[in-house]
């Protein structure tokens, strides 16, 4: 597999609707494609241009497939999956204004994510309470059943949605199994359109935890 999550910038917005259904699925098969550039242009802060690879349903598609976790996502809900060592990639759909927890590891290396949204809450004035409950639900979710005294790592807007005084910035966050401990990371970029083509801009890649 040429793709590598951690050096290309890539979304994770082309899976079907079915994999959200479901908390801890477990692995799913996915595809890492690249984009047309006819119609999708990525480039970074010095004009370069990126390419772009986009996360789809690997169903089908022979050895070019490979398996990841998927963290579903649905709006006014809390998704979550425990990621095991049966493979070594997790993705989410993209976030613009939700938040992603991770719990404490067991024993075992296994952790537990969440990806939550509270859209329902959100008013015409504040994003504030939205951000609020987020918060509330991946700290009661994720610290296993009060047995740890300190929380999980949460990333959330202030983290990347808020960080470009002028422009939203959305992320693409992912973990990758590194060493036999999860890693996880965010990309941050803007999105925009020009003409028939969309537009990112890659603005850089973080570490979570």
């Amino acid at each position: 597999m040429t793709f590598d999550p951690l050096t290309d910038f890539f979304v994770s917005d082309g899976l079907p609707m079915d994999y959200n259904s479901l908390n801890n699925a477990g692995p799913i098969r996915v595809l890492a494609q690249q984009a047309d550039p006819a119609f999708y242009v990525c480039t970074d802060k010095h004009q370069n241009n990126l390419a772009i690879w986009q996360i789809v349903d690997g169903r089908g598609k022979g050895t070019a497939a490979f398996f990841a976790f998927w963290c579903p996502y649905d709006q006014d809900r809390f998704g979550y999956t425990a990621l095991t060592d049966s493979c070594d990639f997790m993705f989410t759909a993209t976030m613009d204004g939700c938040s992603f927890g991770i719990g404490h590891p067991a024993g075992d290396g296994t952790v537990v994510v969440g990806h939550v949204n509270s859209t329902n809450l959100e008013t015409p004035t504040s994003k504030k309470p939205m951000e609020k409950d987020q918060r509330r639900q991946l700290k009661e979710r994720l610290s296993g059943g009060g047995r740890f005294s300190k929380g999980p790592t949460i990333f959330e807007p202030k983290d990347y949605r808020y960080r470009n005084k002028v422009r939203e910035v959305s992320a693409t966050t992912f973990g990758v199994r590194e060493k036999k401990k999860w890693r996880f990371y965010a990309h941050r970029w803007v999105k925009g359109y020009q003409g028939v083509q969309i537009t990112y801009e890659y603005l850089s890649t973080v570490r979570i935890k």
